[in-house]
């Protein structure tokens, strides 16, 4: 789980996931109910689109600021993508204006 937590700090999301082969545990900092970390069976875990809707509420994301955090970046032709930590500076920004 500390390896999962470290990737999540890293990429500036609330959710890990881990597993040692027998069950899963999922770290959820959006919890409201105190219990930030559950042991869930394979059929229990959220959807991406149950995780977006718990991660927008975390964040505060209005519905103007919808469209605009989750258009596509501009595509150059290159192929090439940004590193996480570019991603993390480009939506911190986008979420900034977005937001006022």
């Amino acid at each position: 789980m500390q390896q999962a937590l470290d990737y999540a700090r890293l990429l500036d999301v609330p959710f890990a996931f881990a597993s040692n082969g027998d069950g899963y545990l999922f770290h959820d900092k959006t919890a409201t109910n105190g219990n930030i970390e559950t042991e869930i069976a394979l059929e229990d875990f959220p959807s991406p689109e149950r995780l977006w809707q718990k991660y927008a509420a975390f964040e505060g994301y209005t519905e103007a600021q919808l469209p605009v955090i989750t258009q596509d970046y501009y595509e150059d032709g290159t192929d090439k993508t940004p590193r996480y930590y570019q991603l993390q500076a480009v939506n911190k920004t986008i979420e900034a204006v977005s937001g006022g």
